[in-house]
């Protein structure tokens, strides 16, 4: 147990854009297994609530989500029986269509375009927040019965990565994450600022992750938008400038300016994997 529900995920994802990039036969072969096993886990670990879900037991006292906002407590405070957490279906749903097309002739085919179909049937009607335009960070399910967070995350920017939600629905998650309460001269927070748990100097409850918003990035380019794409670029790279340094989070106080690190609850780390590799790939624009 290592107390992530995303990991698995995303090697799947990793090992596809790798083979569609190199056509690397020799390799895929050399892992088929070790994919077929990550297939397995994903579909047993998603059987309970057909969305992939962890229990809270597997978190207390350890971490706030199994999900990248580890930290977040301010943000899943509240959870409790089964989370789902809105990202993590997106992460699912690509994972799933990927390995399908990588290895059509694989033996759970079918019981894939059944989660998929689920998938695109029932996220709106369990994470979408009509009031906000937006989508809930996370579902608590309980007997049955769920119950959603109304905080605006960054996390759904995640979605737009993936084939998940409808085209109208990436256009509402863009419009949203790029209002001024989430959009800085320097990235895109973590939580709004109109949020009442809204706390710059935390780690995770409005401060700015370069990977995060490298991830966001990467998801505005598949999706067509250029523009938002090009604007956070240059909003990165601008902090990667004026900072000098990969730091592994950086904050904006609620007039965008930036906070001393060393100023922050939890300093952050520097250098760090997420962020160099985030920053040269920004630099690089070639992903």
């Amino acid at each position: 147990m290592y107390y992530s529900i995303d990991s698995t995920l995303l090697f799947i994802i990793a090992c596809e854009f790798y083979l569609t990039e190199y056509n690397d036969i020799e390799f895929l072969n050399l892992i088929k297994v070790s994919l077929e096993n990550a297939i397995k886990w994903l579909l047993n670990k998603s059987e309970r609530n057909e969305f992939l879900t962890y229990n809270i037991t597997e978190t207390q006292g350890k971490l706030a989500s199994q999900g990248w906002m580890d930290g977040a407590w301010e943000v899943y405070n509240g959870l409790s029986g089964d989370i789902a957490l809105i990202e993590i279906q997106g992460y699912m749903y690509e994972a799933l269509e990927k390995y399908n097309k990588l290895i059509p002739e694989n033996l759970f085919y079918n019981q894939i375009e059944d989660k998929l179909h689920f998938l695109k049937k029932n996220l709106d009607k369990y994470f979408w927040m009509g009031e906000e335009n937006y989508y809930s960070p996370a579902i608590s399910i309980n007997d049955g019965e769920n119950e959603h967070i109304q905080l605006i995350t960054s996390n759904a920017g995640h979605l737009l990565f993936t084939g998940l939600p409808e085209r109208d629905k990436k256009e509402s998650i863009v419009k949203r994450i790029f209002d001024d309460d989430m959009m800085t001269p320097y990235g895109i927070r973590t939580l709004s600022s109109h949020s009442s748990k809204f706390n710059p100097y935390q780690y995770q409850s409005g401060s700015i992750w370069p990977n995060d918003n490298w991830i966001i990035l990467k998801g505005l380019k598949i999706s067509g938008f250029t523009k938002e794409a090009d604007l956070l670029r240059s909003h990165l790279i601008d902090a990667i400038i004026t900072l000098k340094n990969p730091y592994e989070y950086y904050s904006l106080d609620v007039d965008n300016n930036i906070i001393n690190p060393d100023n922050l609850i939890n300093k952050p780390c520097s250098p760090q994997a997420w962020t160099v590799g985030a920053f040269l790939s920004i630099l690089d624009d070639k992903f």
